[in-house]
């Protein structure tokens, strides 16, 4: 800044500026010359605010307005096993099976009416397919053939001693192992409190189903 400064001196600014200096008048300075000079050579200019630098909210937006809460069983997966506990990183000494009856039969049993019928030989009309199938009916829609056409008919769910016959040619029934690792996992589950509750000495009160 000196060097141009230097380059556009001449003689007769010397002059002036000395009898500015001895002068008795006042002297003002330019401001905005002096902005100028203070301010960095390069410095980018302030932009002002526009529309253009606003956001847009006409746009889409990525995450909704509401959370949205949903329950999960993490850190549990459908690999977890029975006798793991994913949270402290540790097996688990699992005893005595207290796991007797499959607790979901016996709440849909509370749900059924005690009007309704229980037995496919009962008396009476069924006014709703649900009040069929609660007598152990089911509708199978390839259960006979007439004039080489499949006909549906209502087919017990089971046996005369409590057994399904169909159940051998189903893909489930061979798998030995995974029916055992279900059936145990179920065992420990009805017996386990969560990692949570473990480790509190007060036993835990649980409802029981009448």
């Amino acid at each position: 800044m000196s060097l141009l400064s230097h380059a556009q001196w001449t003689g007769k600014d010397s002059i002036n500026l000395k009898r500015l200096l001895e002068g008795d008048g006042e002297i003002k300075l330019n401001q905005e010359a002096i902005k100028q000079v203070q301010q960095a050579l390069g410095s980018p200019l302030i932009i002002r605010a526009s529309s253009a630098t606003k956001y847009d909210e006409s746009l889409p937006k990525v995450y909704p307005e509401k959370e949205k809460l949903v329950l999960t069983l993490m850190p549990y997966t459908a690999r977890t096993k029975y006798n793991y506990d994913p949270i402290y990183k540790k097996k688990i000494d699992v005893k005595a099976d207290t796991y007797k009856s499959n607790p979901f039969e016996t709440l849909y049993a509370l749900s059924i009416p005690t009007n309704w019928a229980k037995h496919p030989f009962e008396g009476g009309y069924r006014k709703s397919l649900e009040e069929i199938e609660a007598t152990g009916l089911k509708y199978n829609p390839l259960a006979e053939r007439a004039n080489n056409k499949a006909v549906g008919a209502w087919k017990s769910a089971a046996g005369p001693t409590g057994y399904d016959f169909m159940t051998p040619f189903t893909k489930n029934f061979w798998n030995i192992k995974g029916n055992k690792r279900k059936a145990r996992t179920l065992e420990v589950l009805a017996s386990y409190g969560d990692s949570t509750s473990v480790l509190i000495d007060e036993p835990i009160l649980r409802q029981k189903i009448k």
